[in-house]
Order: structure tokens, then C-alpha cells, then sequence
């Protein structure tokens, strides 16, 4: 993606792409906040974008609702990603160092992403999720209830 751009994709194979570009982009932060749906979709098409940002040293931070019907899949993203619970999470969004992208979800696939990485937004954004985060529980205390 060049610089200072914003766009909006509607195509299956060009959201997947897109995602595979914004995990191979990352190089220090990557936080993502996701609806309880979707933590299926991370550890399903699109996992080894996370595994290797892991081994790039990438720090990952992952909130979602968690739940009975999710809790598989959030125990397999906390073998990558620091999780944290927060109740009633709507929306998909994602954040890096130079990137923001915001999806929407319909059955089992995006319909539709908004990708950017205009500096302002980014920051914007990166507020947004570290004060989602702050308000989030750690995944071990939430999972001890579930």
C-alpha cells in the first residue's frame, strides 16, 4: 500500500490479500479487536500470517469477546497472541505500526474491508485500541469462568 491512502475492498480474494499484506507488513505492533465470530477466521484462513509475524518478533494483541463457542479457537490464538476478554465487542479491526483496517463480517466471510495508512487515522486508531485493551481482562481470568 502507498503512502497516505485509504481504500475500500469488496472482493473475497483481494480482502485476503490485503490481510496477508497488512500481517507481512508488520514489524513491531499489531493489535487486533474482533467481534466473538472471528476468532475462527484468524486461527482458520488467515493463522500463518500470525505465526510468522510471532517469529519477526511482531508484539500481538488480540481482544474478543470469549466465549463457550469460541473458547476453542481463543486457546489455540493464545499460542501467538496476548488475549484479552471484553464483553460485548462489535466491529473488526485491526492495527500495526503504519496500518489500520477495519472489516465487515457476514456468515463465515468478510464482505467488505477499509484499509489504511494515513499517520493521523493510524494514531487515531492505535488510541482506540489501547483503550479498549486497558478495559479488557486477561484471557486466563476469563477463561476460568467460562
Amino acid at each position: 500500500m502507498q503512502g497516505n491512502t485509504a481504500e475500500v475492498l469488496y472482493d473475497r480474494q483481494e480482502i485476503i490479500k490485503a490481510i496477508q499484506q497488512f500481517q507481512a507488513g508488520t514489524k513491531k505492533f499489531w493489535g487486533a479487536c474482533v467481534d466473538s465470530t472471528l476468532p475462527a477466521f484468524s486461527v482458520g484462513k488467515v493463522k500463518q500470517g500470525y505465526l510468522d509475524a510471532k517469529k519477526r518478533g511482531v508484539r500481538i494483541m488480540y481482544i474478543t469477546e470469549i466465549t463457550k463457542e469460541n473458547l476453542p479457537h481463543c486457546m489455540e490464538i493464545i499460542k501467538f497472541a496476548e488475549l484479552r476478554h471484553l464483553g460485548g465487542v462489535r466491529g473488526n479491526f485491526a492495527i500495526s505500526d503504519t496500518e489500520y483496517v477495519a472489516g465487515v463480517k457476514r456468515g463465515d466471510s468478510l464482505t467488505s474491508l477499509v484499509r489504511c495508512n494515513i499517520k493521523e487515522l493510524v494514531r487515531q486508531q492505535r488510541y482506540v485500541f489501547d483503550t479498549l485493551w486497558k478495559q479488557a481482562v486477561p484471557a486466563n481470568e476469563r477463561i476460568a469462568k467460562v
